[in-house]
């Protein structure tokens, strides 16, 4: 059995129905929003999750009772805070995707950006270059947790 099956209690059917609640809730709520801004909300929600994670494993990494726990989160704090450092890179991206012009209604993309963030299917060419400098497998399989979540979210395929 695994430390999680060992150590942690499973939650209380009241716990399990009011996180499957609120889950259903942000995803509602995110629904009726525009793409960017779900985008951003999500972003943001990750950013302050993290935030939480970090604080929560290097409270556990310091003055955890169990032992087995103590070194799991002693060991996967580092993991946490990583992922802490691109949800905020990310989100700090998304602000600088769109900036306004001169003229009123008009956008510029920063390079890094996709045209789909104005409604177009293609990543710019800065988009492209900055995706093939993150190639590594941590980023690629984080980077496909969030296409998919994002997915969830929007009730429609991404790619």
């Amino acid at each position: 059995a695994g430390l999680a099956q060992v150590s942690l209690c499973p939650l209380p059917g009241r716990a399990a129905r009011r996180a499957r609640a609120a889950s259903r809730s942000l995803i509602t709520t995110a629904r009726r929003k525009s793409r960017s801004s779900r985008t951003a909300s999500y972003m943001a929600q990750q950013v302050t999750s993290h935030q939480r994670a970090v604080q929560l494993y290097t409270q556990q990494s310091q003055s955890g009772q169990d032992a087995g726990l103590k070194k799991f989160a002693a060991e996967t704090l580092p993991v946490v805070q990583h992922h802490l450092q691109m949800a905020q890179k990310t989100s700090a991206d998304l602000g600088k995707v769109a900036r306004p012009s001169a003229k009123p209604g008009d956008a510029t993309l920063e390079q890094g950006s996709t045209d789909r963030d104005l409604g177009g299917s293609e990543p710019t060419a800065g988009a492209k270059r900055k995706s093939a400098q993150r190639s590594d497998p941590e980023s690629a399989r984080i980077a496909e947790l969030n296409r998919q979540q994002l997915q969830q979210i929007e009730g429609q395929p991404r790619r």
